[in-house]
């Protein structure tokens, strides 16, 4: 096994022991293994014939009830960004991690009955949740989730299907390699706006 998959292998069986169910993705963000995430799991033996037989640089999560976590997953876009500024005070304190494109992983404990939804809230916001994979970086663990905030991000689609209702779209040139705002987050580990 070639070096980044024995770190990936390392990062899953870690994640695992926290109870996430987890699975081989390349670095594309695709599955390697067979069934994707149906082949998520937490079982050390079965994780490490995963990446012997299909290997993979990343490590995918399984969101929702298989792993009990939810993920706010927000990107660079330019519509991302300004909804994150002027709605972050409202979130509750949680896990957050940077993504490799500069985003933005916000990890919740799973909301029962939450599914998954794309740039309901704004262009570049999608809630992962039962039936989605999430990837995470090596280092990523659910501890000090907070619990998800089903009944705000219901009140925040339902403001921002009226405010998309009324407000013209505009198309924005984007490069993956941005970040979410003009000045990086500080780095922390459990605070609203701070990443690790």
């Amino acid at each position: 096994m070639q070096g980044s998959c024995a770190l990936a292998l390392q990062a899953a069986l870690d994640l695992a022991r926290t109870g996430l169910a987890v699975f081989p993705c390349g670095y594309s963000k695709r599955p390697t293994c067979g069934h994707g995430l149906l082949d998520a799991t937490t079982d050390a033996t079965v994780l490490r014939e995963l990446w012997r037989r299909h290997g993979g640089e990343l490590v995918a999560v399984r969101t929702g009830q298989a792993s009990g976590i939810d993920v706010f997953d927000i990107d660079g876009h330019r519509d991302a960004r300004n909804w994150w500024y002027a709605h972050r005070a409202e979130l509750p304190v949680t896990r957050v991690h940077r993504t490799r494109s500069g985003g933005l992983h916000l990890v919740f404990r799973h909301a029962h009955g939450l599914r998954c939804s794309t740039s309901k809230l704004a262009r570049g916001i999608d809630v992962k949740a039962d039936g989605r994979l999430r990837d995470m970086v090596a280092r990523g663990r659910a501890a000090g989730a907070a619990r998800c905030p089903t009944r705000m991000l219901a009140g925040l689609a339902a403001r921002a299907a009226q405010t998309a209702n009324s407000t013209a779209a505009v198309t924005l040139h984007h490069s993956r390699r941005s970040p979410p705002a003009t000045a990086a987050a500080p780095r922390g580990d459990r605070a609203r706006g701070r990443t690790q």
